[in-house]
């Protein structure tokens, strides 16, 4: 699916623009979220009118599978999301 390729060093100018109008192209549209299989949990718009990510940037810096669909995350009780570190404590 498109929101889940990106630009890399190397790729074409092409490529690279068409990369950087994907974020206003799903600013106008919405997703059905079905079975959740392609819509990724931080990094799509599903939830509010901000990614996940936007929401919560602390969180999404240190999430382990930033790639994530929602039916992985919801696969399991609780959430299938895991961290690089504990959410409580020192850091």
């Amino acid at each position: 699916a498109v929101s889940q390729v990106y630009w890399k060093p190397g790729d074409s100018h092409f490529w690279a623009g068409l990369m950087a109008m994907k974020k206003y192209f799903f600013s106008y549209g919405s997703f059905s979220i079905k079975d959740g299989s392609e819509i990724r949990f931080w990094e799509d718009k599903w939830l509010g009118n901000a990614t996940l990510r936007e929401q919560y940037p602390a969180l999404y810096n240190i999430v382990r599978h930033k790639g994530d669909t929602i039916a992985t995350v919801m696969e399991s009780f609780p959430p299938n999301v895991t961290f690089r570190r504990d959410l409580i404590g020192p850091r």
